[in-house]
């Protein structure tokens, strides 16, 4: 006879083996297990002592061993492995930057004051030259004509202005002396200018217009001379004569060798339209 003990392990091993159907021998002891239960009555229902018939018998049968074989199966259905667990989708951040870029305080270059833009041309009927120079430059002609002496200096009435905010072009010319050649006041004025401590390096010569010119003063600092245009600038003489004549080009400022040699490098010249000042009265108007 097969009692509970023994059911269990049998419907456990059926379930395991996956059949479609039950087996008859479980039927049967499910039906026999069914038939010899006595029935409990509930408190309020009175006893009836009703042999149950074959059919009712059979059909309570198939739904313990249905309820058997369902609850067999859950429990021996794998359960559900662990839930994926949910990334939090990354919320964007506005990267700000730790600090704000600083703008330097320089002082003004070369090309900041217009150096590097050449458009108009300026003649000195006066000295036999043309030159260019920044539009918004302002042009000062000489007051008077450079009669003597080997040199001379911006802010000088004899001297030919072009200037602007931070950049200033001097220049200025006179004919040869009696018996004097190139050579002689090429020197002649090269040493008059001197050396100073402070220079930037510069060439010895440089391009003028079509010429080769000589710097007299190589980049010295205007700080020991009065007048500077720019605080802290710096200034060059370069000197060079053209047949009989003998020219003298000052620029001073924020300037450096480079930017000298572009300015030059537009000069012409025209030494016979000069005007002789032992000859001539010197020009009045600027």
């Amino acid at each position: 006879m097969t009692d509970d003990r023994s059911l269990e392990p049998a419907a456990r091993a059926w379930l395991e083996a996956g059949p479609t159907r039950a087996p008859e021998h479980v039927v049967q002891v499910s039906l026999l297990r069914i038939e010899s239960t006595n029935q409990e009555r509930d408190w309020h229902v009175p006893w009836r002592d009703v042999r149950m018939n074959q059919m009712t018998r059979a059909v309570a049968g198939i739904a313990v061993v249905t309820a058997v074989l369902v609850g067999g199966a859950l429990l021996l259905r794998p359960g559900p492995g662990p839930a994926p667990a949910i990334s939090p989708t990354p919320v964007p951040t506005l990267a700000l930057p730790t600090s704000s870029p600083s703008q330097s305080s320089t002082s003004p270059t070369p090309s900041q004051s217009g150096v590097s833009t050449l458009t108009n041309t300026f003649t000195s009927t006066g000295y036999g030259y043309s030159i260019e120079y920044p539009a918004r430059w302002t042009v000062r002609r000489a007051r008077e004509l450079m009669v003597s002496g080997l040199t001379t200096n911006w802010g000088s009435p004899v001297v030919d202005e072009l200037r602007g905010a931070d950049v200033r072009l001097s220049a200025a010319s006179q004919p040869l002396r009696a018996g004097e050649t190139p050579s002689q006041r090429l020197q002649a004025m090269t040493d008059a200018y001197g050396t100073c401590d402070q220079q930037l390096p510069a060439p010895p010569t440089l391009r003028v217009g079509t010429q080769s010119g000589t710097i007299a003063v190589n980049g010295c600092s205007t700080s020991a001379f009065d007048g500077g245009i720019a605080p802290g600038g710096h200034f060059y003489v370069v000197v060079l004569v053209v047949v009989d004549r003998a020219y003298t080009f000052i620029l001073d400022g924020n300037v450096d060798p480079e930017h000298l040699e572009a300015i030059l490098a537009t000069v012409t010249f025209d030494p016979g339209s000069a005007i002789d000042p032992t000859l001539s009265p010197s020009p009045s108007a600027p």
